[in-house]
């Protein structure tokens, strides 16, 4: 089978060199007909599938050009609104790992054991003292807030 498409794609390419019995737009018909194929085959269907649809390509683009074109310019910009969607998509992504910490609270901050405890033994203090928690607290949570932190 395979030698068949072969020397099928031979005598083709041999037709459109040697230029016998073609006309100007018969040699452009035939030549969008290997490269649909060719093309086909590069995209992974065998050369019997490829050489099917590029017939019917090459039959539907012949019968009604305006509507053949209409589908190839709207299937075009499909895959173009879809490849920026993506972009933008990555572009997100990227900008999430850089600088937005992957929504994890305290940034880069690497917890330890001491400072849980150190943490854990403040909390018992303020419970035992009375004293008006929320600044305490508030100060911890801006010590560990990555977006509040000054330069000095």
């Amino acid at each position: 089978m395979a030698g068949i498409g072969v020397g099928a794609v031979r005598k083709v390419g041999s037709m459109l060199s040697s230029g016998s019995k073609l006309s100007g737009a018969g040699k452009v018909g035939v030549g969008m007909f290997a490269l649909d194929t060719v093309m086909n085959v590069s995209g992974g269907d065998d050369l019997g599938t490829s050489a099917m649809k590029a017939g019917v390509t090459g039959v539907l683009s012949a019968s009604n050009p305006l509507i053949f074109g209409t589908l190839t310019a709207a299937s075009i910009a499909k895959d173009a609104y879809w490849g920026f969607q993506q972009f933008n998509y990555q572009k997100k992504q990227w900008w999430n790992a850089q600088y937005a910490y992957n929504n994890q609270v305290g940034g880069n901050y690497v917890d330890t054991q001491r400072a849980q405890t150190m943490r854990q033994a403040a909390v018992q203090a303020i419970q035992g003292s009375k004293m008006n928690a929320r600044s305490a607290l508030g100060g911890e949570a801006q010590i560990l807030n990555p977006y509040s932190q000054r330069r000095y």
